[in-house]
């Protein structure tokens, strides 16, 4: 077998190796999860050792502007010495294999060891383990990011048509002598006299929403249906995906005269 071939059998080797060993992980740290055994051993076969530090010191951030006490429990300490195992695996451990491996590898060369072989899965695992976790990461922020920001808009339009409908609750009952309806959502008075119904300038909006409110045409005596329709931009969920243009539809009914319940939302999305 010439040299070539060995040198790309052995690097076949050595990708199958990691692979196997990642997916061992994987497995290990549902095993964990979902076992009694102490959670200090994910730092030997867990992916990701620090993210369930960071859900601890949340809970360690919330006691303490709550009651002012926090007293590291064992599950504390089980995830600091995961994250010190992992240390010391990937800044100590796997730099000896591999130093080890081409030290031997030198001596004789054509010749690859446990040491080498361990060395380069060992530092590929690592590459693959924490390259799939950048990109995981990256997904999550950026679809966090977006949803917060759809999250935020539609309760700022939820917030807007529920101080309208309120207006316009109270424009209703409002005497007619006032600019009101008195009583009526067909009672308001134009200059000439005559009737008409509620519009959206007797409610004097004055929003800096980039959205569209109106009533819908179906008025009645004592109720009316207020509507806000929006865009916003939101992902698919996949990685890397593009943002398209969602529409946001709110209905409200406002009855202001019923005995309860005098705003009613009809559709939220």
């Amino acid at each position: 077998m010439s040299e070539k071939i060995k040198e790309v059998n052995s690097w076949i080797i050595v990708v199958f190796c990691a692979i196997g060993y990642t997916v061992l992980m994987g497995f290990m740290t549902q095993f964990i999860h979902s076992s009694s055994i102490p959670y200090m051993y994910n730092g030997l076969f867990g992916l990701y050792p620090s993210t369930g530090l960071v859900g601890l010191t949340t809970v360690e951030s919330i006691n303490t502007f709550s009651s002012g006490v926090f007293t590291p429990g064992t599950e504390y300490w089980n995830h600091i010495i995961s994250i010190a195992l992992s240390f010391i695996g990937i800044f100590i451990f796997v730099p000896y294999l591999i130093i080890k491996g081409h030290i031997i590898t030198h001596k004789k060369p054509g010749v690859k060891g446990i040491f080498w072989y361990a060395g380069t899965a060992s530092t590929l695992v690592v590459i693959f383990i924490y390259t799939g976790a950048l990109i995981v990461s990256a997904f999550v922020f950026t679809n966090t990011k977006s949803a917060q920001a759809e999250s935020t808009f539609l309760d700022a339009l939820r917030t807007e048509l529920t101080s309208t409908a309120i207006i316009a609750s109270q424009q209703m009952i409002l005497p007619q002598e006032y600019g009101g309806g008195g009583g009526s959502f067909l009672g308001f008075i134009e200059d000439d006299n005559s009737m008409r119904s509620i519009s959206l300038a007797d409610l004097n909006i004055h929003t800096d929403l980039d959205a569209e409110l109106f009533i819908e045409d179906d008025i009645k005596d004592s109720t009316i249906v207020l509507v806000a329709k929006a865009e916003t931009q939101s992902r698919t969920g996949r990685i890397f995906a593009k943002e398209v243009t969602k529409e946001i539809t709110l209905k409200v009914l406002i009855e202001p005269l019923a005995d309860e319940n005098t705003i009613r939302w009809l559709k939220i999305n």
